[in-house]
């Protein structure tokens, strides 16, 4: 099958990559909302076992695969622009470059997923998500329900629809930033049964 392109595959580049935090997390909001991103993240993981490995992708410049590799598990980030691993790679996280819709390492490779402000981007989410399910056995993944500009977005009845056809259930859910997001953090899991 070809590769589907879209504009956030070449996007995170040179100024874009060395802006990117400074212009979504440097404001008060930006912070607060930063703060419960990770906190969602936090409660996701909390029944899986400290000793379960991890993969962050994209990984952007790292903040959530510190903030995971910081609760006790070791995390591996992965995204498609190099500038944004440099990036990574300054808060010291081990990563590498990988494309979402075409993993590159082996199936049930790591115990769990990570994917973080990466679903809207994605014309075609079920490729992404059937990735993210052969490399992991569960799956943190945060998904933004709201129409934006050059969005992909999705209504929830949608979402549920795409994660039975990929064979996964969802086992929690956690909002972002009540009350201020329309953002939901899913903790998924491999549904052979379906």
């Amino acid at each position: 099958m070809p590769q589907v392109s879209y504009p956030a595959k070449t996007l995170y580049k040179g100024d874009v990559a060395k802006r990117y935090d400074e212009e979504r997390f440097s404001s008060l909001m930006g912070k607060l909302y930063g703060f419960f991103e990770k906190l969602s993240i936090s409660r996701a993981l909390r029944t899986i076992p400290r000793s379960s490995t991890v993969l962050d992708i994209p990984c952007g410049t790292g903040r959530i695969a510190r903030h995971v590799e910081k609760l006790g598990y070791p995390v591996i980030g992965a995204d498609i622009s190099r500038d944004m691993i440099c990036l990574a790679r300054q808060r010291a996280v081990n990563c590498v470059v990988d494309d979402i819709e075409n993993i590159k390492f082996k199936d049930d490779y790591f115990d769990v997923v990570t994917c973080v402000r990466m679903m809207g981007h994605l014309p075609d989410k079920a490729k992404a998500l059937k990735e993210m399910r052969r490399v992991a056995k569960h799956l943190v993944v945060t998904f933004y329900f709201k129409p934006k500009p050059n969005w992909h977005s999705v209504t929830r009845e949608e979402l549920e629809t795409q994660l039975i056809g990929c064979k996964l259930k969802v086992l929690a859910t956690y909002h972002v930033f009540p009350g201020w997001s329309d953002g939901i953090t899913y903790l998924l899991e491999r549904d052979d049964n379906t």
